[in-house]
């Protein structure tokens, strides 16, 4: 091969990115054979290389999302029109006081779990919700497998396929006992303030009454 030759690189574009050959005296001659059978390696590489980027990206996100939902109490889940079958994330598991990666409780576990009071309610709230295909909004309660009672939110909305047919009802789970509490407990204020208040007026009212009574005897 020419010498002015053997030093000239050789680039092979690639999907993601470039593979650049340089020959020199101490390299084999590469030729069409080589070059495109090293184009053809790259390209594997390079495919590979990217599913990789890809792969960390969507884990990154994966990681922030569940550390996310974990601050926020908020968990998400799905569940398969066709199958019936359901998702949850790891934070739906902590809400329900499950070990995140435990077995996926069926319907009928979940549901045994709601509060009874609560039961028939939420049962008939998400049915309707997967029969007609509509959103779902309600409040309601479970019990801990320590006996523990939770106050949650769930929403949820349809997703369809491409060809515009329902495929499946994503949504989230929100732990709002705190709120609950916090709620009760002004509530409970304001009741209290109310019962002061009246009380307040009534003293008065038979004071005023005993004090009238009284000048009017004097006199």
């Amino acid at each position: 091969r020419p010498d002015d030759a053997a030093l000239t690189p050789v680039t092979l574009e690639l999907p993601f990115g470039s593979l650049v050959l340089w020959a020199n005296t101490y390299t084999p001659y590469f030729g069409p054979d080589d070059v495109e059978l090293l184009r053809t390696l790259g390209v594997m590489a390079s495919l590979a290389l990217e599913r990789c980027r890809l792969f960390a990206r969507e884990r990154a996100a994966l990681e922030a999302m569940e550390e996310a939902q974990r601050m926020a109490h908020v968990g998400s889940w799905r569940v398969d029109l066709a199958t019936r079958g359901a998702v949850w994330s790891n934070e739906q598991y902590r809400i329900y006081g499950l070990e995140p990666g435990s077995p996926q409780p069926t319907q009928e576990e979940a549901r045994a779990m709601v509060h009874p009071e609560d039961r028939e309610r939420s049962i008939h709230a998400s049915d309707r919700a997967l029969r007609d295909l509509e959103a779902l909004d309600m409040q309601y309660r479970i019990v801990r497998p320590d006996g523990e009672i939770r106050y949650l939110h769930a929403r949820g909305q349809l997703v369809r396929d491409r060809t515009g047919a329902a495929a499946e009802m994503i949504g989230t789970v929100q732990d709002v006992t705190l709120e609950r509490s916090l709620q009760e407990e002004s509530q409970a204020a304001r009741d209290q303030a109310l019962e002061a208040s009246r009380l307040k007026s009534d003293f008065l009212a038979n004071m005023s009454a005993a004090l009238n009574g009284g000048i009017s005897t004097t006199d």
